[in-house]
């Protein structure tokens, strides 16, 4: 039950007669659809601090077929005797013209608001009794049944009560949107850690590879030439080679894959895919040597990393080095064709082009491709695929 008085706070007097004349009513008609009122009891909960808002619950032995008449009766369709209408009627004796009664019916239990909402008015109740009066002075008998008239409006009530009631005042509303902002903060605080996991994982994959080229590449330094060593040298040297190309090959799938949180930066500059190439060939030893003066007409690119930094170097498209370099470590490329290189950790790369420093490359974890040439360097933007 709900009253519609527009403010919070009800006189104690018409709470009290509200509530009294209200159990009346539902004793009377429990009683008329066969239920054992001695059996329970009428129990009021879910007090909420507007006017008047709770909920009434019947708490015994209930068959459902008798649950269905008493919801029934609200829609006239239960037989009632003409006493429990006038005691219907007498619930809006003590409330003012311009104020409703509503009563929410719980289908069932699961329910966590009313589905269906009827309303009682003074006007209603002043009808109510006009229309048992008239009954009364046609057939005389006081005891004889009838239905409750089918004036209730269903539909308005539906409106005022439910939307009252959903949307509370504003400290329910504050309430319910800081429950909103807490999940979306534990959600943010779960992908922060997915990406971190992410990360790490990668990490470790770039340098088991980086780890397994380096061993290869030793245990082929020791092998003799294909051509001079048996058949069965040969087949061992050929393995070695396309197992190292391979797993070249998925360190460098693996760096495009990851880091999906730098692929959608602020930066306008991201990964792009690199010209087609051959297999990669296996890491060469990472040269450590000064920056020098290029021959005429080429371009010389000196590389040091301030910390660990997948490296990718093409000259005229074709892939001539890839491999992480480990703090402090150095690689110079000099070529009088088109260089490109590809960072996977620009913001860890310092570059000198000619013996010209670069100047910041990006963000620390930044995946970064970028043309060389005799004037300087220049990012590749990266373009969206079609199909």
């Amino acid at each position: 039950m709900e009253l519609n008085r527009g403010g919070a706070g009800v006189p104690l007097q018409k709470l009290a007669s509200v509530v009294d004349e209200a159990q009346r009513f539902f004793r009377m008609l429990g009683e008329d659809v066969h239920i054992d009122m001695g059996a329970g009891v009428w129990l009021g909960c879910d007090f909420d601090n507007k006017s008047l808002n709770f909920t009434a619950e019947y708490v015994g032995p209930v068959e459902p077929a008798q649950i269905m008449k008493f919801y029934a009766a609200f829609d006239g369709v239960t037989s009632l005797r003409r006493a429990t209408i006038a005691q219907f009627a007498r619930i809006a004796d003590s409330i003012d013209e311009d104020e409703l009664i509503g009563f929410g019916l719980y289908q069932s239990d699961e329910e966590s608001e009313p589905s269906e909402w009827r309303s009682l008015s003074k006007r209603d109740a002043l009808r109510i009794n006009e229309e048992i009066r008239l009954l009364l002075d046609r057939a005389g008998d006081g005891d004889a049944e009838s239905r409750l008239p089918a004036a209730l409006d269903a539909s308005a009530a539906a409106s005022l009560f439910r939307d009252r009631r959903e949307h509370g005042g504003l400290a329910e509303r504050m309430a319910r949107l800081e429950n909103v902002v807490t999940k979306h903060s534990e959600e943010i605080e779960g992908l922060r850690g997915n990406t971190a996991n992410t990360e790490k994982n990668l990490q470790n994959l770039l340098e088991a590879v980086d780890t397994f080229c380096d061993r290869a590449t030793r245990q082929m330094e020791k092998l003799p030439p294909p051509e001079e060593g048996p058949r069965e040298s040969r087949s061992f040297s050929w393995r070695v080679a396309a197992a190292v190309a391979g797993l070249c090959a998925l360190g460098g799938l693996a760096l495009f894959l990851g880091f999906p949180e730098h692929r959608t930066s602020d930066s306008n500059v991201q990964a792009a895919d690199p010209a087609p190439a051959k297999a990669p060939v296996p890491a060469r030893p990472v040269e450590t040597t000064a920056a020098a003066e290029p021959a005429r007409g080429a371009t010389r690119v000196d590389i040091k990393a301030n910390e660990p930094a997948w490296v990718g170097i093409y000259e005229n498209d074709k892939l001539t080095f890839a491999r992480v370099l480990e703090s402090g470590q150095t690689k110079a490329v000099e070529s009088s064709g088109k260089i490109r290189l590809q960072l996977g950790n620009a913001g860890g790369v310092e570059l000198a082009v000619n013996g010209k420093p670069s100047g910041p490359l990006g963000h620390k974890g930044q995946v970064r491709v970028i043309d060389v040439t005799a004037d300087g360097f220049r990012p590749v933007e990266s373009k969206p695929k079609t199909q």
